[in-house]
C-alpha cells in the first residue's frame, strides 16, 4: 500500500514538475511568439493584396498594414492601421487610425480619400494629401432608416 502511495505522488510530482516546465519554459513561449508572428505577418500579406491600389498616373502604390497586437483592445489604438503608399522604392505611412478603417480611392495622384466607419448608420472620410500627409476630416453620410 505504502508503494503506490509513493508511486501516486512521484506520478503527481512529476505530472506537476511537466506542466511549469512546458507552460513556463521560454522554449514554449518563443514558440508561440513566433507562431503569433507568422500568423501576423500572413494576414499583413493578404491585407496588402486585397487593399493594393495604384494611383491614377501608377507611380504610387497604396496599401493597408495592421500593427502586431496581442490583445482583443489594442485593435482600438490609434495606429493599429495604417495606410501606407510606395514611390521610387520608398514606402511611407500616410495616415493612420484604429480597426473602423475601410476602403479607400485614389482621387488624384496625391490624394487619397479613406473611409471610416463610425457607428451604426455613419460613415467618416478623410481626405489625406500623400506628400504631407495633412488631411480633412468629413462627415460622409448619415443613413436614416426611415
Amino acid at each position: 500500500m505504502r508503494n503506490n502511495y509513493k508511486k501516486t505522488i512521484g506520478i503527481f510530482l512529476l505530472t506537476l514538475f511537466a506542466i511549469g516546465v512546458f507552460v513556463f519554459s521560454p522554449n514554449f513561449t518563443t514558440h508561440g511568439d513566433k507562431e503569433a508572428l507568422r500568423l501576423y505577418e500572413q494576414r499583413n500579406q493578404r491585407l496588402r493584396e486585397f487593399s493594393t491600389r495604384n494611383s491614377p498616373d501608377g507611380k504610387k502604390v497604396a496599401y493597408y498594414q495592421n500593427k502586431f497586437v496581442d490583445d482583443i483592445e489594442s485593435i482600438g489604438d490609434p495606429d493599429y492601421a495604417s495606410l501606407l503608399v510606395e514611390q521610387n522604392g520608398q514606402t511611407a505611412v500616410v495616415f493612420q487610425d484604429n480597426f473602423r478603417l475601410s476602403s479607400f480611392e485614389w482621387l488624384t495622384n496625391d490624394e487619397i480619400k479613406i473611409y471610416k466607419g463610425c457607428g451604426s448608420g455613419c460613415l467618416l472620410s478623410y481626405v489625406v494629401n500623400v506628400n504631407t500627409k495633412d488631411f480633412q476630416e468629413s462627415v460622409e453620410k448619415i443613413f436614416n432608416p426611415r
